[in-house]
């Protein structure tokens, strides 16, 4: 159950570039928020200038939020279970976690039997990920039906009342999201036997595209903000991590940040113009950055 929770009410100043010097970029690079606990799950808050994200340790979770315009930083609501998912319907900002069995939360009352959850509740899923698209009326999923044992990439749309199942593979699957408009949906493709991962590009009803693929980095975690044409991922290699910007022909047009730190989770935000990423330092403490960009 997701608890209000109000008792951190904190204005960050944004450090500058040089207290994180393992981070190199031509871009204004901003610091948002330190923690030692598990940072994960960056959301934006369509109501406000604001992202959500969760802070959580081996027990609980919270739910943070990050306000663009002031730098104040708000606990919003704790969550007694560890959680690792959280997303926003577009349409109403209500938020979204999946808890440890694989099953859809939220602090609002469901009475309304056409309530978008409640008709996904209906067909026995057990989910491990979720992302709306940009207009609410779909929702990108990583589940599997309690019968069965293998996850696979599916999509639900809430007008229809149709789960559409007919995605190829899944059970490797990782990183779900949607172009900027709704038409394609990406997923981190794990392989691994071989240590790799591509990115794998669908269409939304679920033809493959195409995979973008690098024989010398790592692709994962692709967003793309309000372009279908453009998109974000991050890319591991032997001499540390990087965000890239790829064409969605899998041509490479930019590397916007080199960072010896691990790199998770780019999301765009703020009409699509601020890039938020998380990093983990040298002393193991979990960090939230942003720079402005627009794809």
């Amino acid at each position: 159950m997701l608890k209000p929770y109000h008792c951190l009410f904190v204005i960050f100043i944004l450090f500058p570039l040089w207290i994180e010097a393992q981070i190199v970029s031509d871009y204004n690079l901003k610091l948002v928020f330190v923690s030692d606990d598990q940072l994960c799950c960056l959301s934006e808050r369509p109501e406000s200038e604001s992202v959500a994200f969760i802070l959580s340790d081996e027990e609980k979770s919270r739910i943070m939020s990050f306000d663009f315009k002031t730098g104040t930083i708000e606990a919003l609501s704790s969550i007694d279970f560890k959680t690792s998912s959280l997303t926003a319907d577009p349409q109403t900002g209500r938020l979204y976690i999946l808890d440890k069995n694989g099953q859809i939360r939220t602090d609002e009352t469901l009475t309304d039997k056409k309530h978008k959850m409640k008709l996904l509740a209906k067909r026995g899923l057990v989910l491990r990920e979720i992302r709306f698209n940009q207009s609410g009326n779909l929702l990108a999923l990583i589940g599997r039906h309690r019968s069965e044992s293998r996850y696979k990439l599916m999509t639900f749309d809430f007008k229809y009342d149709n789960l559409n199942e007919h995605f190829e593979g899944g059970n490797i699957y990782r990183n779900l999201n949607w172009s900027g408009s709704s038409g394609l949906i990406s997923v981190t493709h794990l392989n691994k036997p071989v240590f790799a991962s591509d990115i794998r590009i669908f269409d939304w009803s679920g033809k493959h595209i195409i995979d973008i693929h690098s024989d010398t980095v790592r692709l994962s975690q692709a967003v793309w903000g309000n372009s279908s044409s453009r998109l974000v991922c991050v890319g591991q290699s032997a001499t540390g991590y990087s965000l890239l910007k790829f064409k969605n022909d899998g041509q490479l047009a930019e590397v916007l940040i080199k960072s010896n730190d691990p790199v998770f989770e780019p999301f765009f935000a703020g009409n699509n113009q601020k890039l938020f990423f998380f990093t983990k330092n040298s002393e193991q403490k979990m960090q939230l950055w942003y720079i402005d960009l627009e794809l």
